[in-house]
């Protein structure tokens, strides 16, 4: 389900019933709407399930917007955290790793788009750092 940004935050209160928001375009997502996902999903436990840092435009455009990586401006909104399952990751760099492994964020590894970017995910990087990960495939 595609849902519009303005709607991202009802979305989460409407879908929590197993304490899971799927929110997919989070990343390019407004920050006073993340900090509202944020505030919505914390009372409820939820976990939150996001693509992140999955394409160069998206990089690109949250750093113009907010002068920041998308894992940071994620950390800024308080939706870095241990309920944060975020697909892709193909553009973090070391110190977006090391923001994530603090934080507990779990990644979930998607080889699939991988290839299809022509990028691969610093999947090693992200081991070596401890962060949990698991292997998923997507709709492409």
């Amino acid at each position: 389900m595609e849902v519009a940004p303005l709607e991202k935050a009802a979305f989460i209160r409407e879908r929590t019933a197993f304490s899971r928001a799927l929110l997919a375009k989070l990343p390019e997502a407004e920050r006073e709407q993340l900090k509202r996902v944020a505030a919505e999903a914390k009372p409820r436990n939820a976990v939150v399930n996001t693509h992140l840092a999955q394409s160069k435009v998206e990089l690109e455009r949250v750093r113009a917007r907010n002068g920041m990586s998308p894992v940071e401006t994620f950390a800024e909104a308080g939706l870095l955290n241990e309920k944060l399952l975020c697909g892709h990751c193909i553009y973090v760099d070391a110190a977006d790793i090391a923001r994530m492994a603090q934080a507990g964020v779990h990644v979930v590894h998607i080889p699939k788009c991988n290839a299809a970017s022509g990028r691969l995910a610093p999947t090693s990087g992200m081991q070596a750092a401890g962060l949990n990960m698991t292997l998923a495939t997507d709709t492409q």
